[in-house]
Parts: structure tokens; sequence; C-alpha cells
């Protein structure tokens, strides 16, 4: 131990060493101007330290800018009452009112740098009735089905449910940008799987292209046909035997599936002989 009183002993480190502790703190002192916009003069001021110090500034300047929050005011006239309810009596999506806002959702999405509105925001939303606002985002038509949000979710909300149950409601609405890919490939597919029982990749391609994208279709013809002289593009149309057994197995999904949604539409009893008890006390209160 180093008795009291004395000075430390003087610590000599090599020239190399301090070289690099030299240009550890030229390189900090970089990037501390470029974020502050402040003049800097890194050893000699010559061009490739003027070339450095402009590109980290573009680079930084970038990030901000896209950082940037865009505010946007919504109004209780945008509601659409009733909607968060509908979606939260749904299987699946009983605990869409458990969401404590925490963000976990969008921090473990791998698509949500991309989304205009992030999974957090749709929960929220939802919740708070914005119907036009929810089924008209592109964040339900992003959602990779990876189950991340689900996995994470500290209240095990069924995140991913949710956006299904949302693309549906989309879907049959007709709430999705024209020639949008991916309701186009999820009606086609239904289509065919009703009408065959299987599909043909090459048709249901070929279908999705036409309807969304003719031009698209034109720059990959050569690819197409090389792959059909190849026999591994095949136009015939399978199908599967007893179509008629499942046309009564589909005829049974959507009848209980109309059934839910009556279900869903209509309030219960309870909810009815609530608001006939409030309107009764109501009139209780204006006789009085």
């Amino acid at each position: 131990m180093r008795p009291l009183g004395t000075n430390p002993p003087t610590i000599r480190l090599p020239e190399s060493l301090k070289d690099k502790i030299k240009q550890s703190f030229a390189n900090l002192r970089l990037v501390t101007a470029s974020l502050f916009e402040y003049p800097c003069v890194v050893g000699t001021d010559n061009a490739i330290a003027q070339a450095r110090r402009k590109a980290l500034k573009r680079k930084i300047t970038t990030r901000i800018t896209m950082a940037q929050i865009k505010r946007t005011i919504k109004y209780e006239s945008d509601r659409v009452p009733g909607f968060g309810e509908e979606v939260a009596k749904v299987p699946g999506c009983e605990k869409l009112r458990d969401c404590i806002q925490c963000g976990t959702c969008s921090g473990v999405c791998p698509l949500s740098i991309y989304m205009d509105y992030s999974p957090r925001q749709i929960i929220a939303l939802t919740r708070a009735d914005f119907k036009n606002e929810v089924l008209s985002s592109f964040t339900i038509w992003l959602c990779a089905s990876c189950y991340a949000c689900t996995v994470e979710c500290p209240q095990q909300i069924r995140i991913t449910d949710i956006m299904y149950e949302l693309k549906q409601r989309a879907i049959q609405e007709k709430r999705y940008p024209k020639r949008f890919p991916i309701p186009t490939l999820a009606e086609e597919f239904t289509k065919m799987v009703r009408k065959n029982g299987r599909i043909s990749e090459a048709r249901l391609v070929t279908t999705l292209f036409l309807k969304t994208d003719p031009l698209g279709a034109l720059g990959m013809s050569k690819l197409g046909l090389g792959l059909i002289k190849t026999g591994r593009f095949s136009l015939k149309q399978e199908q599967i035997q007893n179509l008629s057994q499942l046309e009564k197995i589909m005829q049974t999904v959507e009848e209980c599936h109309r059934q839910i949604h009556k279900e869903l539409e209509s309030p219960s009893e309870a909810e009815k002989r609530s608001e006939e008890a409030k309107k009764e006390a109501g009139c209780r209160d204006c006789n009085s």
C-alpha cells in the first residue's frame, strides 16, 4: 500500500498507446462537433478531416430527420363507438383492454420501422374506437405473423390474433389501397381453395400480378416462360375429389361466422336490461 501523503507513481505510456488515445479523443470531438453543429478542427485542417466531418454530419442529420415525431390530433367525432368492444369480443382478442401501453410489441416487431402506426398505437386506436384509422393503415398488412409480440407481451395479449381480425374486417369492408397485393392474394387464395380444394401456384401468381401489377407481369414474362419450358411452372389446375363435402364444410364455417358476428353486433340481454334501468332512472329524475 502507498503511504499517506506521498504522490502516486508516474505511469509512462508507450508512444503508440498515446497516439491511439489522442486519436480517440479527436474522433470524440468530431462526433460532438457534428452533433451540435459547431466548427471543429481535428489535428491539421486537411481535406480528409473536413470530408469525414461532413459525411458524419449528413448521416446524423438524416437519422434525426427520420426520428422526427409527426403529431396528429384525434377528435371525438372521428370515433366509431363500439368498434373496440366488437373486436374484444372476438375469440382470441379478449385481452385487448388489458394492454398497458408499454411498447414491448413495437420494440420486438421486426417491421415496426416501416409501419405508419406501431403495434402499440394500433392497440390504442382500436380500444379508442378509431375504426377508420385502424382499417386504413398499412400496419395490419405489414404484420408478418411472427408472433414475437404475442410471446413477449407482459399481459399475454394475442396481438397477432388481433391483427388477423383487423385484416378480415378490412377485407370485408374493402378498406385497403387499390391494387394492394396482400388482400388480393388472400381473396384469390380463398376463392381457389373453395372452388378446387387446393391451389395452383402458377395460376395464383399470374392472377395476382394481373390484378395488382400488370406491367410487373410483363417484366417477369421471360422468367415465367423459361420455367414453363422446363416444367417447373405448370398451368394445370389441380382439384380434389368430393368437392361437395368441401362445400358443406365451407357453408358450415360461414354460418358459424355469421352467427358470431350477429351476436357481436346485437347487444346482450344484460346490456339491454342495463339500458332499460338507466332509462327508468332518468324518467324518475325528470318526474321528481
